[in-house]
C-alpha cells in the first residue's frame, strides 16, 4: 500500500513537472468595494488603498461587496505583444475588465459571469478569459471587478502568453483525463462487483466515487458549455453543487451499509440517520428554488438562506459521526479505520484550504489541484482495500458458516447412517432368528403330523404343499434379511460378503460377467465395512439394471494405505451429476455414505465405453 501510494504521487508530480505551462509572474493589488461606488477615477485616487493579493480569499456573510483587482501590465519588447488575462474560477456572478493608459479607460469588457451565455462570450472558455494587446514599449493598468453573491471570492489572476495558455489547457485536459480514468476504473469495478455479488455497498460505493468524480469536473470547469443554459431546470452555477449534494447522499448511504451491514440501528440513530436522508433532498431542492425565485422575484430571507447550508452540512457530520459511533461501539473498528485513513487526506485538504484563504499559512503544493487529485485517489484507493478486505472477512465467515453447516448435516447424517445400520441389523437378526426359526418349527409340526396321517392312510398332498409354501416363505425371509444387513458382514467382513453378493447375482444374471478382486486380507471396522458394501450393493445393481452391460468389475484394493473400491462396467454408461439431479435418490445415498467416510468419488467415462466409479479412503488398517 505504501508503495502504491508513492508511486501514485510521484505519477502526479510527474505529469505537473512535465506538462505544467507557467503563467507570467506579476503582481496583484485588490480593495474592497464596501459601498459598491468605486470608479475607475476614484480607484486611480486610491492606490495607496490597495493590498497584495497573495492567495484566494474568502470572506463569508450574505450580499458580499464587489472587490477591485489592480495589475500593471508591461511590455519591454520592440514589438507587440497579445496577452490573455484569466480568472481562475468559473462561478462568479460578475467579472468586468477595464484597460487603462495614462489615466484614460481605453477599453471596458462586457460584464461575464456564470449567467452569461457560453456562446456569447468573445472568449470561449469556461472561466473568464479577457485578451490584452500591448504595443511595444507600453504599459497598461488593469483593473479588474469582482462579485460573488453569499460567499464571495477572489480568485487567482493569472497572465499568459497566448501559446503558453493554450498548452495548459491542452496539459489540463490530460491531467484530468489521467485522473478520472482511474476513478472510471474503480467506478466500473464497483458496477461489476455489484452486479456479481448483488451486495449494495458496492453500488453506493461507485456511485458515491462517480458524483464526486462529475463534481470535480464540473468544478474545474469541465462540461461548462453543455449545461450553460441550465440543466434540468437547476441554475448552471448550482449544476456542480447538485452533484455534490448526490455525492453527500450516497456517502452516507455508504457509510452505513458498509460499516453497519448486519448491524440494527437504535431507534434514535435511525431517527437521525433518516433526517439526513430527508435534508439531503431538502438541499437539492432548495437548489431548484433559488432559480423559481428569482424568476418570480421572491425575496430569499436571511433565515430561509440558512436552510441550504444547514441541509447540506448536517449529513456530512452526521456520516463522520457513524465513522466515530462505529469505531468507539466497536461494531466495525477495522471498517472504521479504513474509512478514517481514506478520508483524512481529504479532510486536511479542506481545513488548510480555507485556512489559507485567510493568509494564515502559505500556499504549497498540496492546497492546488495536485493536492485535491492525490486526497481523493488517496481516499478512493484505501476505501477499496477496505471493500476488498470487508469482501474477505465476509467471504470467510459465509464459508466457516457453511463448513459448520456441512458439518452438522454430516453430523445428523452419520448419526442417522449408525441408527440405521443397528436397525438393520436388529430387523435382520429378528428375521433370522426370530421369524425365520418360527417357520421351521411350523414346518417341522407340519412334517410331523404329515407322517401321522400317512400312518393313518390319509392323503398328506395339501401338507406337502403347504410344506413347500414354506420352505419358499424361510428362503425369502433369509434373503430379505441378507438384503439388510448381511449376517456374515461383522463376522466374516467386506470381502467375503462381496464375494457372496456378487456369485448371488451371477446365478440370477448368466447373460452378465461379475467379476471380483480384492487383495485385503484383515477384517475392516464395521462402519466401514457397512458403507462399502451398500455402496458396491447400488453401482452393481446399478449397472445390471440401467447400463446394459455385459461385464461388471468390482474390485476392493488397499494400498499406500488407502483403501480403493472400483466398480466399472462396460456398458452405455451416464453423467453422474445429471442422474443425480434427475431424482437419483440411490446415486444420493452413494453421495452421502461417501462423504460421510470423507472419501473421493471419481466417476469417469470410459472412451471405449461404460463408466468407472472410484471410491478412495484414506484408512490405515
Amino acid at each position: 500500500m505504501k508503495s502504491f501510494a508513492r508511486k501514485l504521487v510521484f505519477l502526479f508530480f510527474a505529469f505537473h513537472s512535465l506538462f505544467a505551462q507557467k503563467s507570467q509572474s506579476i503582481e496583484v493589488f485588490y480593495v474592497k468595494d464596501s459601498n459598491a461606488n468605486f470608479t475607475i477615477d476614484s480607484l486611480e485616487a486610491k492606490s495607496k488603498a490597495f493590498n497584495v493579493f497573495e492567495n484566494s480569499r474568502l470572506s463569508y456573510g450574505h450580499e458580499n461587496k464587489p472587490h477591485w483587482l489592480r495589475i500593471t501590465v508591461t511590455n519591454t519588447d520592440t514589438i507587440a505583444q497579445k496577452k490573455l488575462l484569466e480568472v481562475d474560477y468559473a462561478f462568479i456572478e460578475e467579472v468586468n475588465l477595464f484597460l487603462v493608459q495614462n489615466g484614460k479607460i481605453i477599453y471596458k469588457s462586457d460584464t461575464i459571469g456564470w449567467k452569461y451565455p457560453y456562446r456569447d462570450r468573445f472568449f470561449k472558455h469556461h472561466n473568464p478569459v479577457f485578451p490584452i494587446s500591448l504595443d511595444a514599449k507600453s504599459s497598461l493598468n488593469v483593473y479588474v471587478r469582482i462579485y460573488r453573491r453569499y460567499i464571495s471570492v477572489i480568485p487567482p489572476v493569472r497572465l499568459w502568453d497566448e501559446p503558453d495558455f493554450y498548452q495548459n489547457e491542452i496539459n489540463r485536459k490530460f491531467n484530468w483525463g489521467v485522473f478520472a480514468g482511474i476513478l472510471l476504473i474503480t467506478i466500473t469495478f464497483g458496477f461489476i462487483t455489484f452486479l456479481f455479488l448483488k451486495e449494495r455497498v458496492y453500488l453506493l460505493f461507485s456511485l458515491y466515487v462517480l458524483m464526486a468524480l462529475i463534481y470535480a469536473l464540473i468544478d474545474k470547469g469541465f462540461f461548462f458549455e453543455y449545461y450553460n443554459d441550465g440543466f434540468l431546470g437547476l441554475y448552471k452555477k448550482n449544476v456542480r453543487q447538485f452533484f455534490m449534494n448526490l455525492n453527500i447522499l450516497f456517502t452516507l448511504l455508504y457509510v452505513k451499509e458498509y460499516l453497519f451491514p448486519r448491524y440494527k440501528f437504535r431507534s434514535w440513530l435511525l431517527y437521525m440517520y433518516r433526517l439526513c436522508i430527508f435534508l439531503c433532498f431538502l438541499a437539492m431542492s432548495f437548489l431548484w428554488y433559488e432559480r423559481y425565485a428569482a424568476e418570480n422575484n421572491i425575496p430569499i430571507t436571511e433565515p430561509s438562506s440558512l436552510i441550504y447550508p444547514f441541509s447540506f452540512l448536517s449529513p456530512i457530520i452526521f456520516s463522520f459521526f457513524l465513522v466515530f459511533y462505529s469505531y468507539f461501539k466497536k461494531i466495525d473498528r477495522v471498517a472504521s479505520k479504513f474509512y478514517m485513513i481514506g478520508a483524512t487526506p481529504i479532510v486536511l485538504f479542506s481545513v488548510l484550504t480555507n485556512v489559507r484563504h485567510y493568509g494564515l499559512i502559505p500556499n504549497f503544493w498540496f492546497l492546488d489541484t495536485e493536492g485535491a487529485m492525490v486526497s481523493f485517489v488517496f481516499d478512493v484507493v484505501i476505501l477499496s482495500v477496505g471493500l476488498g478486505y470487508r469482501y474477505k472477512i465476509l467471504r470467510v465467515e459465509k464459508e466457516k458458516l457453511l463448513d459448520e453447516k456441512k458439518q452438522s448435516q454430516l453430523l445428523v447424517f452419520e448419526k442417522g447412517l449408525e441408527l440405521q445400520n443397528q436397525e438393520r441389523s436388529r430387523l435382520a437378526k429378528e428375521l433370522h432368528d426370530g421369524l425365520g426359526i418360527d417357520i421351521s418349527i411350523i414346518k417341522m409340526k407340519l412334517e410331523a403330523l404329515g407322517l401321522d396321517l400317512e400312518k393313518k392312510g390319509v392323503k398328506a398332498r395339501a401338507f406337502d404343499e403347504t410344506i413347500a409354501n414354506l420352505d419358499s416363505v424361510a428362503s425369502n425371509v433369509r434373503s430379505f434379511s441378507h438384503s439388510i444387513m448381511p449376517p456374515d458382514l461383522e463376522k466374516n467382513g467386506i470381502v467375503y460378503v462381496l464375494e457372496s453378493l456378487v456369485q448371488s447375482l451371477q446365478k440370477l444374471n448368466t447373460n452378465i460377467e461379475i467379476n471380483f478382486t480384492s487383495n485385503i486380507t484383515k477384517k475392516l471396522k464395521d462402519d466401514l465395512s457397512q458403507n462399502l458394501y451398500f455402496i458396491a450393493k447400488e453401482l452393481i445393481n446399478n449397472a445390471i439394471k440401467h447400463s446394459g452391460a455385459s461385464i461388471i468389475d468390482v474390485e476392493l484394493m488397499h494400498e499406500n494405505l488407502q483403501i480403493e473400491l472400483i466398480v466399472s462396467d462396460n456398458g452405455g454408461g451416464y453423467d453422474f451429476d445429471t442422474s443425480i439431479m434427475k431424482d437419483g435418490l440411490g446415486l444420493e445415498s452413494i453421495k452421502s455414505r461417501v462423504s460421510l467416510l470423507n472419501a473421493a468419488l471419481t466417476v469417469v467415462r470410459k472412451p471405449g465405453g461404460g463408466v468407472m466409479h472410484k471410491i478412495r479412503i484414506s484408512e490405515n488398517i
